[in-house]
Order: structure tokens, then sequence, then C-alpha cells
């Protein structure tokens, strides 16, 4: 038997090697039986979130629905390849975004049946996802850790919610995190061993990752810069032979420069498609800036941050996110204390450089959207896992091993419940007109106003669109999208309230009129076809919904701010208008969110304020309320 002081090398950034006491990151055998359990439970969390979906789009229906669209247009032959189109927004329906080869694939083996290639696309997101866990294994080869360690850090990405959730649906995360976990494993192999093959092949990843999600390129590129500079760091300390340490520096500025090279023609030649219509120029990379980045008092929010740190860190570890920062710290005490850098310690910093780079340049994105954790959530996983390692020569096996069980197993339990709410997405408004729709006996696209420019129904219904959220009829860019569009044979007009119904008059009248059919499909909400529509109400099971909403918001008095809680009914907080265990209304903007204990599902109602205020003001004019 080895003594404890018997020693492993392990390979470090570069050709060095860093030496660590076994006893430091050895954990005990017999772990199969808690592995057998949890690979189970991994089983089932992701039946569940691949089966257990509805029809249609529910985790994120804006994404998903954009990503599907375009390739469907793909799959019909009616969309070029680079400028593909996304026909939401009228003519020339071309909205170029990331690179389109996920698209492309999809469309390719999906088809153009809607359903068909929704599953397609979901295949397609998971196959990838598996990618992921496999290119992450091959890096965990070139990092620091024990064998045990690597399958804990496999378990742990694929019983992340976050990950569970998403690797699912009809979204490009996980195929352009593939390629970036590709681009990392790469370079590693580069600095280990400088050669024309692996550089190339660490540029074709890193230019893969950059056109598809360049927020997701932007986080490993950072990460591999600090690796670069570190690296080139240590060897001028050890005195390394400089012509060496030229040379890896410029390998790794190629591996930076060819992506952003790369990235930037695609984002100028996606700029010059949007000019075209006036409805996608607010669109272009610097219309999108401010969105995409946040302000500087976003970035200096506590608020901000204490809501995307606590969010990600649940869709990561669920409610074991409490013992991370005990973790993190408690590894940078210890490293304090015994005034020693390891390699895991290394390798720690810049994984958790590159898990902080992504919310602190794409601060708005990641405080509205969860999604965009998919890029970055793997280096937060990656730090702990490192600082699990690096504290192994404080606590026995048995606790680490305690502390990855309870960590895996809490991140799969909340797993199952974020995905089973996300997946209870039910949008009432869209549903009834969905089924309104399909009933025309009309051929056609649609225009929509008061829907932003969600894709989702345009794919559902496999029609073309023009959604507008303008409300004056004199705005330069409705006039010029008119001009754009009148001479197609347009099949119905959606109003979303009623201050839309002076510009969607005008837009009737310069599309040429006809729209003579009406109904008021939704409560303040009217369709407007050039073909009968159908007598029976489509509505009426969301309309009882919508009714106890109403009730319970009767004697609320709504906050000014555009979003947050307006309603909470539970056991510990009991209303006497609730019905079930737990009932929840949130407002985002002029919509609701109703979570309701009762029908097990999150409803949401588009437009929900101004159109009770259109209602309430018909009812003081003694007109008839709907």
């Amino acid at each position: 038997m080895e003594s404890n002081n018997s020693v492993i090398r392990y390979q470090h950034i570069g050709h060095r090697t860093c030496i660590l006491r076994k006893s430091w990151i050895l954990m005990p055998k017999r772990t199969n039986t808690p592995l057998i359990g949890i690979s189970l439970l991994l089983a089932l969390l992701y039946a569940y979130s691949l089966f257990g979906v509805t029809d249609r789009f529910s985790l994120t229906p804006f994404r998903e629905a954009h990503t599907a669209i375009s390739s469907y247009y793909m799959a019909k032959g009616e969309s070029s390849f680079l400028a593909y189109q996304v026909p939401v927004l009228g003519k020339p329906w071309t909205v170029p975004m990331e690179f389109p080869l996920f698209q492309w694939i999809a469309a390719k083996l999906g088809g153009t049946n809607i359903h068909t290639l929704r599953w397609t696309g979901r295949l397609l997101s998971l196959t990838f996802w598996g990618g992921c866990l496999y290119m992450a294994f091959l890096i965990s080869l070139r990092a620091p850790l024990e064998k045990n360690d690597r399958l804990w850090l496999l378990a742990l990405l694929a019983a992340a919610p976050i990950f569970s959730a998403y690797s699912t649906t009809f979204l490009i995360e996980s195929f352009a995190l593939f390629f970036a976990l590709g681009y990392l494993w790469s370079f590693l192999c580069l600095q280990a061993h400088i050669s024309l093959g692996i550089l190339v092949l660490t540029c074709t990843f890193g230019v893969l990752t950059s056109l598809s999600k360049p927020s997701t390129w932007a986080s490993f590129a950072g990460v591999i810069i600090m690796a670069a500079c570190l690296d080139m760091l240590i060897g001028l300390k050890n005195k390394d032979d400089v012509k060496r340490i030229f040379v890896k520096l410029l390998i790794s500025a190629i591996t930076i420069t060819v992506p952003l090279m790369a990235v930037l023609i695609w984002v100028n030649f996606c700029d010059t498609v949007k000019m075209e219509n006036p409805l996608t120029r607010k669109l272009t990379s610097e219309g999108l800036s401010n969105w995409a980045y946040g302000s500087l008092s976003q970035k200096l929010s506590p608020f901000v941050w204490s809501v995307i740190l606590i969010k990600q860190w649940l869709l990561l570890f669920g409610v074991a996110a409490v013992l991370v920062p005990f973790v993190l710290l408690g590894t940078g005490w210890s490293a304090f204390k015994e005034k020693t850098v390891t390699a895991p310690l290394l390798w720690l910093l810049i994984a958790l450089g590159g898990y902080f780079s992504a919310p602190v340049i794409f601060t708005n994105l990641h405080f509205h959207h969860d999604y965009y954790l998919f890029a970055n959530g793997f280096f937060l996983i990656a730090a702990f896992v490192l600082s699990m390692s690096h504290l192994r020569r404080k606590f026995s096996a048995k606790i680490i091993s305690w502390v990855y069980c309870l960590t895996v197993v809490s991140s799969i339990l909340v797993g199952f419940g974020y995905t089973g709410l996300r997946m209870s997405l039910t949008e009432p408004v869209e549903d009834a007109l969905i089924v309104e729709i399909q009933q025309l006996k009309i051929d056609g696209p649609i225009v929509y106003f008061g829907f932003d420019w969600s894709s989702k129904l345009p794919y559902e219904l496999e029609r073309r669109a023009l959604m507008l959220n303008m409300r004056d009829p004199k705005n330069p860019d409705y006039i010029e999208a008119m001009k754009l569009n009148q001479n197609l044979h347009w099949a119905a007009i959606v109003v979303g309230d009623s201050g839309y119904e002076a510009i969607a008059a005008e837009t009737a009248r310069s599309l040429g009129g006809g729209f003579d059919y009406e109904k008021e499909f939704w409560p303040g909400m009217w369709l407007k076809s050039r073909a009968p529509l159908a007598e029976k109400n489509a509505a009426f099971n969301g309309i009882n919904i919508l009714d106890r909403v109403a009730e319970r918001l009767d004697d609320v008095e709504i906050p000014a701010s555009p979003g947050g809680l307006v309603y909470l009914h539970s056991w510990f907080t009991p209303s006497p208008k609730g019905e079930s265990p737990f009932e929840l209304i949130l407002r985002r903007r002029g919509d609701v969110f109703f979570l309701d204990g009762k029908e097990l599902k999150l409803f949401r109602f588009r437009n929900y304020f101004k159109v009770k205020k259109d209602i309430q003001s018909a009812a003081s004019q003694g007109q008839q309320p709907t």
C-alpha cells in the first residue's frame, strides 16, 4: 500500500506539472451504490423533461418558436441559409440573429410537419447535451481531479435544473455549449502540445461557438484569455524559454482573434440584412446593445445581482446552493492560511472568472432570462468540484461524498419542480386565438397588434405575420412597413386592446379593406377577417380562469411598478378568496401570471390591465361589458 506521502503529478496549464498529495484528492471507492441511485433519478428527470411537455412550446415560447419557425421555412424551401427567414415582421421576412446551422440541421431532419419538427429540435438539443457531457469529461481529464471527482462533475452537470430543463427544448443552447466546451478542451490540448492540427481544431470550435451564440463564446474566450495570461506569468516566474512563452501567447491570441473576426463579420452581415425592413432596424447589434448589456446602474445594483445570483445558484444546485458559498469561502480561507497555490486553486479561480464574466457583461440578459445560465453554469459547477477537491485535506472522504450526494439529489428534486412549473405555462389568449384562426376558410398571413414579435402564433398557425406594437398611424416605420406589405393578400387582423383600434382601422384600409367579419375572441380583443368566423367561442375554459383572476384582484391595489407580486394565497398567508393550497399572481408590465394550485398550471394573460381598463370604461359609459 502506498503511503500518504505518495504523489500524483497532474498536467497543469501547458506542459508543466503540479505535485499534489494523493491523500488530498482520493475519494472512497465505494461510491457505486449512490451513483446508481442518482443515475436512476436522472433517467426519470430527463424522461419527464422530454415527454412531459405539451404539444406547444412552454418553457420559453418566444425563443423556442423563434428557432423553430426559421427551421420550418428552411424545410419548406422558402428561406435562404444565411439571410434566413423569421417571418413575423412582414416583408422581406428575414431577421437573421445567430448563425443558423442548428436550424438547418433540424430542418433537414424534421421536415415541414410542425409537430415532427418540434420533436426533432428537442431531440437534437438533447443529443448535443449528451455531447456536452462528453466534452466536459474530456476537460476533466486535463484538470487536477481524481476519477471520482470527474464522475461527480458529470452528475452535477446532468442534475442541474437549468440543464435538465432546457436541454430538451427547441433551443440552440446545448448546440452552442457543445462547441464551446470543445473550444476549451482543444485549447487545453494545444497548450500541452503545440500543433497546427490542434490549432485549426481549436479555431474551428471557436468559430462555430461565436457564430452560434456570441454570448456563450464570450465566457469561454474570457477563460482562455485568463488561462493564457496565467500561463505566461508562471512561465516568466519560472524563467522558462522566452521564445516558447511568446509562441504560446501568440497561438492563444490566434484562438481568440479568429472566432472574434468571424462573429464580427456575421454580425455586420445580419445588421445589413435587418436594415432592409423598418421593423427590424431596431434589432441590429446597436439597437439591442442596451437590452443585452444592461445599464451601468444595473451592473452596480445590489438588487439586480441578488436576483441573478439567487436565481442562478438555485438553478444549478437546488436548495443545496446554500452550501456553495461555504465551500468556496472555505477553500479560499484554507489557501490563505496555508499560503500555498495548488493546481485546483488556480483552476478554481479561472472557473469563477468564467462564470461571473457572463452576468458582468450581459447583465440585463441574465437578469431577465433563465436560459442564459446554460452558457456559463458549467464554470460554477466546475468551481464547486475543484473546491471540494481542495477541501479533501480538511474533511474526511465520507463528508465530501455526503455533500456531493446531497447537492446532486437537491438539484434533481428542484429540477422536477422547475421543469414542471415551466412546462405548465398556459396562455389562454393565444390558445383561443389559435383555435379561431385555424377555423378560417381563407389562406394568407395575419396582422397582429399587441403581441410583441413572438413567433409562437405564426409557427403554430403556419402563417406568416406582421406583428406590430405601435399605436400611432403616423409613425414613419409603420407607414414604410405598410408600403412594403400592402400587395400581399392578408387574411385577418388581430387587435390586442382598444388602444390599437385606430391603427388597426388604418391598416385595414391600407391593405385594401374587406375585413368585414369581426369577432371578440377574448374580452377586449378582436379578430377582423376577410372570411366568415366560427360562431362558437373557443375561449370558454380560459374565461373561467380569467374570472378567478379578476375576482382575486378586485380589491387589490395594483402597484405602479411594471412588475412584482400582486396577490398571494398560501397556508402561511391565507386569503378568503383562495380555493387551493397555493395561489400566486404576478404582474409583468401589462401581463398577469397566475400560478394556480387548483389547476396545477401557470397561466399568462396578455394585456390584462389594459383590457380590464377598457371593459371598466365601457361599463361606466353604459355599454354592456363583456
